[in-house]
């Protein structure tokens, strides 16, 4: 037994000091008199001694280490320096590489300030809250999230008619497309055992039988009881049943009261279920805002690009604005199409709330830029060459591809294959040399020809490429000008196009960008019918599918609901919150395999899907 333990063993401070000169043992575990086990490390903190503890980790001590409190119950250290609120010893853990658990993030939600990334103490707030803010960690349904330098998560809600992309490091944040339809974003995540957003959509099967059988009067004997009281049969009856299980005690009390309604008071049933659904969206609408809270809680927001004018694509920016508005106060706004192409309430109302001055409009005229935020980010836009008289808003739909260390994300808006041949092709002004002016815009006319056929540009442009600096010298790098043309830096993940409207035409899309790149293309599917929206001549196997057209390797990948992504430097992660919980999905180095981790079970596993 070393020195040290026995020194703990005795409770002798002195001697535990002084075997710290030669600390063999440091992490043995020991009994004292009562069996309560510790080492020498938790056997300090708990003694509240932080000078000891600091020279223990100097020597060697692993400050990840738990021990059994009094009521049973393990703790990790830092959890219980948290709970004694002890900050000068949680800057000594932390300091020393201690990590946050999903408890610290508890501990911290039941103290005055709500951020997770502040701390504890009085006594030294202001330095334990910068470490936090360098930890950059944050919590959601007792799952880290690490907003550290060697990650970039970007959160992706797409689905049926509804929008938000965004990418955040640190505390910066870039967003693609912030859109709502009807009022409601789908709910992403469950975070009570409570599924409010069944109880939703329960509640519409609900108003809507009502709807149907009390305007028809020859069908009311079969949904209500003989004495005409308003308590449904069948189908209906199962649906308030359900209501009645899953709801809160004040939709349960409405509920109730529609039982002593009779048929002829339908506006006062049809008022009543209405409350119901409101209550259930009220509560959507606040996990909603603590969702978004891992996007914009102490963050700001760089820049905000809208695909198009849209909706769905941008109604939900004054909600983020209200709700965040911190993050807001140096946002630049970068529109798709011309101002003359976004009219109406909803942008008016943006433009006096935000001020217009803050809106750019790429226009017509508009060759693809590239924006550099933080390390490791790049957001590329494309802009299309749309018609003056617009016959369709998604004319003007911007192509934006976030760039995470080489790992490329494209969304699309809501452009689809027919938009190909107008997406404007990154080609530098060589007018001063005829010779490589003419040869680009040859260049250009293939690839545009090829879109419209959906092949590959790459060898022809590559062949013609040789030809001409066969004939001719330049100082110019025509290799790094033709492979922007053809954009072979534009494809490893692609969120679907139109929703996922995934008709032969959206599938056009994935079949170009694919065919320039020998690397397959990963498409994560949000939509919930995706399968039922797949080109009917290719196979679909429950969760993948892959084209049988060998010359376009696209592997699909449809789970439900949403996927948000958290894309690290290597490789691709992608977090997908789907109907029964959330996963990761993660593509490998060489773009070679897809798999996926269920982090709701008790033991997670990879799961190979491709």
């Amino acid at each position: 037994m070393s020195d040290i333990v026995s020194a703990c063993k005795k409770d002798s401070f002195v001697q535990v000091e002084k075997a710290l000169s030669d600390p063999k043992n440091i992490n043995e575990e020991f009994s004292d008199k009562n069996g309560k086990k510790f080492t020498p490390l938790t056997w300090a903190c708990e003694k509240g001694i932080v000078s000891l503890v600091e020279m223990m980790v100097k020597k060697g001590a692993n400050p990840n280490v738990s021990f059994i409190q009094s009521d049973g119950k393990e703790i990790a250290v830092i959890d219980w320096a948290s709970l004694q609120d002890n900050g000068s010893l949680l800057e000594v853990l932390l300091k020393h590489g201690c990590m946050l658990t999903p408890y610290s993030f508890q501990i911290a939600q039941t103290k005055e300030e709500k951020n997770v990334l502040y701390v504890f103490s009085d006594k030294i707030k202001e330095t334990i809250k910068r470490m936090y803010k360098s930890h950059n960690y944050m919590a959601f349904e007792d799952k880290l999230i690490d907003f550290s330098t060697d990650n970039l998560y970007v959160f992706a809600f797409n689905t049926g008619q509804a929008n938000f992309l965004a990418a955040r490091r640190h505390n910066k944040v870039v967003i693609v497309d912030a859109g709502e339809d009807g009022g409601e974003i789908i709910k992403k995540y469950r975070e009570t055992k409570k599924d409010y957003a069944k109880v939703i959509e329960e509640s519409d099967k609900l108003i809507f039988e009502l709807n149907k059988f009390l305007e028809c009067p020859g069908k009311v004997k079969n949904m209500f009881k003989t004495n005409s009281r308003a308590e449904p049969k069948g189908q209906y009856r199962k649906v308030l049943k359900f209501v009645r299980k899953t709801g809160t005690t004040e939709q349960k009390a409405l509920i109730a009261s529609i039982e002593n309604m009779t048929v002829d008071q339908k506006p006062e049933i049809l008022e009543i279920i209405e409350k119901i659904k409101d209550i259930s969206r009220n509560l959507e609408k606040e996990r909603q805002r603590q969702e978004f809270n891992l996007v914009f809680d102490g963050s700001s927001v760089e820049q905000v690009f809208i695909t198009h004018s849209h909706l769905d694509h941008f109604s939900y920016l004054d909600d983020l604005f209200n709700d965040f508005g911190k993050s807001f106060q140096d946002t630049k706004y970068l529109l798709g199409g011309e101002v003359d192409n976004w009219k109406g309430e909803m942008i008016e109302r943006l433009f006096k709330l935000i001020g217009k001055d803050k809106f750019e409009f790429i226009g017509r005229e508009y060759d693809s830029r590239t924006y550099k935020y933080l390390d490791g980010l790049d957001v590329k836009v494309w802009g299309q060459d749309f018609p003056e008289d617009l016959s369709h808003k998604n004319q003007i739909s911007l192509f934006v591809t976030i760039d995470i260390n080489g790992r490329r994300v494209m969304f699309t808006g809501d452009a689809e294959g027919c938009h190909l041949k107008r997406l404007r092709i990154d080609r530098p002004d060589m007018k001063s040399n005829t010779e490589i002016e003419a040869f680009l815009t040859d260049v250009e006319a293939t690839i545009k020809q090829n879109r419209l056929s959906k092949t590959n540009s790459t060898d022809i442009v590559y062949q013609k490429l040789k030809e001409f600096k066969e004939k001719n010298k330049f100082e110019v790098n025509l290799e790094e000008i033709v492979h922007q043309m053809l954009g072979l830096e534009e494809t490893v993940l692609i969120f679907e196009p139109h929703h996922g409207s995934l008709t032969e035409n959206s599938h056009d899309v994935y079949k170009y960008f694919s065919s320039q790149n020998p690397r397959k293309v990963f498409c994560i599917l949000s939509y919930p019918q995706a399968k039922d929206y797949l080109p009917k001549k290719e196979s679909f196997d429950d969760r993948v599918k892959e084209p049988k057209v060998k010359e376009h390797p696209v592997v699909y990948a449809a789970f439900g609901n949403i996927p948000t992504m958290n894309v690290t430097t290597d490789p691709v992660y992608t977090t997908g919150a789907c109907g029964d919980g959330m996963y990761v999905f993660s593509l490998s180095q060489d773009g070679e395999k897809l798999s996926v981790l269920d982090l709701t079970g008790e033991k997670p596993q990879w799961e190979k899907i491709y």
